[in-house]
């Protein structure tokens, strides 16, 4: 059985705006190079929230406070607590059969 990867860019935004007027996003920037991940990574919420924090987040930030503004089969778009706050998105796929690296 193949086990499928993939590279994910993550994208940060610069936001303006607030809760009352709503937020805009100014602009975005790459964050460090592409991490690896598996399928099941990428497609469990839960797993893929635990990948945000722990690569972008503070140890505070509750799981339950980030949200997905949009999900697709290559990107992500996140926020916490309503404010958007980036996106992850597949630059590469590729699969690598079990016991094989």
């Amino acid at each position: 059985m193949e086990q499928k990867y993939m590279d994910v860019q993550i994208w940060l935004y610069d936001v303006w705006g607030n809760k009352k007027e709503g937020y805009e996003v100014n602009n975005q920037w790459e964050h460090d190079s592409p991490l690896t991940m598996d399928e099941e990574t990428w497609t469990t919420d839960k797993l893929l929230k635990k990948v945000i924090k722990k690569y972008l987040l503070k140890p505070t930030v509750r799981l339950s406070n980030i949200t997905f503004m949009a999900k697709e089969e290559d990107y992500v778009e996140f926020e916490i607590g309503g404010i958007p706050c980036g996106r992850l998105e597949v630059v590469k796929r590729y699969g690598i059969k079990e016991g094989l690296k």
